[in-house]
């Protein structure tokens, strides 16, 4: 995000110095694009749902819906494993072989929690 600002801050700052000395000013749509494109990446989302052995993707844009298309599913169980503290998707088939979703399902929390606060059975706290 800083590096967002000083790079359209220097393009604006170079934009306005070029129309000062032509003696005219035009704010190119570039720098528009530039300056709306981070605000349009935390709009976006898609949103995955399970439905009849097959996924439903929803591409949302600030929470509304844009298109929507779905894929089936191989046969097998869900697995959900940890990548940088990230849950990362898996649909271990019947077959043996897993398939790896670059996003999760929308029921599923977005970060785990850490290892120290992991619970035994009997209620006991890990270190």
């Amino acid at each position: 995000m800083v590096f967002w600002l000083i790079i359209s801050f220097m393009l604006l700052s170079a934009m306005l110095m070029t129309g000062h000395l032509l003696n005219k000013f035009v704010l190119a749509p570039v720098w528009l694009f530039i300056w709306c494109s981070p605000w349009l990446c935390f709009l976006l989302k898609v949103r995955v749902t399970e439905i009849d052995k097959g996924l439903v993707n929803t591409l949302q844009l600030g929470g509304l819906p844009v298109c929507r298309w779905s894929r089936p599913v191989v046969p097998g169980i869900w697995s959900v494993d940890r990548m940088n503290g990230r849950y990362r998707l898996n649909r271990i088939g019947t077959d043996g072989l897993t398939v790896h979703y670059p996003w999760r399902l929308h029921y599923q929390p977005l970060f785990l929690t850490p290892d120290n606060q992991i619970s035994d059975i009997n209620g006991g706290k890990h270190e």
